[in-house]
């Protein structure tokens, strides 16, 4: 089960009988790297999106490579890109 709201997390406990208690969201790097074009290299490599990719003709892959490589840099940090995760940490107790 995935779960991406506190309401889905509220939901999910009543469910088990447990009592919601409280959640809070903490915003974590998913991915760290010095730049955009190695950031894109992590992406795809391995991924289901490299897969879908290497089923396209090189210059549809080549735009869409330019379009995130140029998204990618708005992560820029210092010398580095780094793109933020959500997550969600919650407590329960039995009700």
């Amino acid at each position: 089960m995935v779960l991406t709201s506190v309401k889905g997390l509220r939901a999910a406990y009543e469910q088990a009988g447990l009592r919601f208690v409280e959640a809070i969201h903490l915003m974590i790097p998913a991915r760290e790297a010095p730049d955009a074009t190695t950031y894109w290299e992590f992406l795809i490599r391995g991924s289901p999106l490299g897969r879908m990719l290497a089923k396209e003709p090189p210059e549809v892959v080549e735009a869409i490579q330019r379009d995130a490589i140029e998204s990618l840099e708005r992560y820029r940090n210092g010398d580095e890109i780094r793109v933020m995760s959500e997550v969600i940490c919650s407590v329960a107790e039995r009700a």
